[in-house]
């Protein structure tokens, strides 16, 4: 039978159907045919109710969430778990984050603690690090202050986010006299030393007790740090590790990691603007877009390098080591700027500002930005 055929066929069946039950409600008493009706109006009402409640699905933010990636899970997959568990606003949204980001084929089945809310970016990085094995808090490297007391949240339920906040925002006077590298940290903030790693969480364990574990990691991974080219050129350690946060946000393999570095340093000499968005990004404090606006660069912080000269005053997020050493030790080059022109992640560095407007259009290219 044709499909034409088949659905005229269908229509005459409902038709004819619809006008047996009409004729049938016709025959009722009209007490039988009122108490129908009242039953049909209370069943419509239900079955709406229920049809809102289900689509209604705003989630508070901060609420922890265990999510089990399976083996073999798809990003799309993966991207729907965590928009429906509501850790991230939209899928596709994550889904194109970690393919811009090279990051597709690296994330890890397993189980994690989430919380609602988060930001894709951390997201994707605690996937890319793996499941932590019971007990265990991972910290991914890039995450700011307040990302880590979301995740130290979501291992450790009894350490709200706001005291770990509160704590580690004005911790620095506190903590000196035991880590004197926070001697001359910005504003009293721990911001940039919170170092990234994954720790064994004793049960019942305080903000104060992880705060310290991190800063004790952050002593031992530095201790044999050689800050003596940064010396050379008048910058301190605090800057190093200015400047190795932004590295962190900046680069997305280790091998771009010191020519990064290098532009930096070189700017810096000329002197000239770092103009770097991730600055701008965390000025905004999480009110940015997928891609910065103009008026996004003119947003007033002392943290934003479009509009102020030097180093912002502090880091903009916790660096691993590897971006420690670059920003302590850079690549020699005469690299001004650099984009990313390449799904693995890779970018590239030139010298002057044509080549870096032809390296703007195959990133365009590449990434199908207008």
């Amino acid at each position: 039978m044709a499909v034409s055929g088949f659905l005229r066929k269908l229509k005459e069946l409902i038709v004819s159907g619809c006008r047996s039950i009409a004729r049938g409600f016709r025959r009722l008493r009209p007490q039988v045919r009122l108490a129908l009706v009242g039953i049909i109006a209370v069943i419509v009402l239900v079955l709406c109710f229920r049809a809102f409640a289900c689509h209604d699905t705003s989630v508070a933010p901060g609420q922890p969430v265990t999510i089990v990636v399976a083996e073999g899970s798809s990003t799309k997959t993966i991207a729907a778990q965590l928009e429906e568990a509501g850790v991230i606003d939209n899928g596709r949204t994550f889904t194109n984050y970690v393919k811009n980001h090279g990051q597709a084929n690296a994330l890890k089945p397993g189980t994690y603690s989430f919380v609602t809310g988060m930001d894709e970016s951390e997201v994707a990085a605690l996937l890319v690090a793996g499941p932590a094995s019971e007990g265990n808090l991972v910290i991914p490297e890039g995450m700011t202050l307040k990302e880590t007391a979301e995740v130290v949240h979501g291992a450790c339920p009894q350490i709200s986010v706001d005291e770990f906040v509160q704590l580690a925002k004005t911790g620095a006077p506190r903590y000196a006299a035991d880590y004197p590298f926070l001697a001359n940290a910005y504003n009293d903030s721990l911001e940039g030393y919170l170092f990234p790693k994954t720790y064994e969480v004793a049960e019942g364990a305080t903000a104060d007790d992880v705060i310290r574990m991190q800063l004790d990691q952050f002593a031992k991974e530095t201790q044999d740090i050689d800050y003596s080219y940064a010396k050379g050129k008048g910058l301190s350690q605090a800057d190093v590790i200015t400047i190795a946060s932004i590295i962190e946000e900046e680069a997305y393999i280790d091998e771009d990691r010191p020519r990064i570095a290098s532009v930096i340093y070189n700017r810096l000499a000329k002197p000239m603007r770092l103009q770097l968005d991730s600055t701008v990004i965390y000025a905004l404090d999480g009110k940015a877009g997928e891609h910065l606006s103009t008026e996004d660069t003119r947003v007033e912080s002392p943290y934003n390098t479009y509009i102020n000269d030097g180093l912002p005053p502090g880091p903009i997020s916790s660096p691993g080591r590897t971006s420690i050493e670059a920003a302590a030790q850079p690549a020699q080059t005469d690299y001004l700027y650099y984009v990313l022109t390449s799904r693995d992640g890779s970018q590239t560095f030139t010298n002057n500002y044509d080549d870096f407007l032809k390296a703007k259009e195959k990133y365009k290219e590449v990434f199908g930005v207008n």
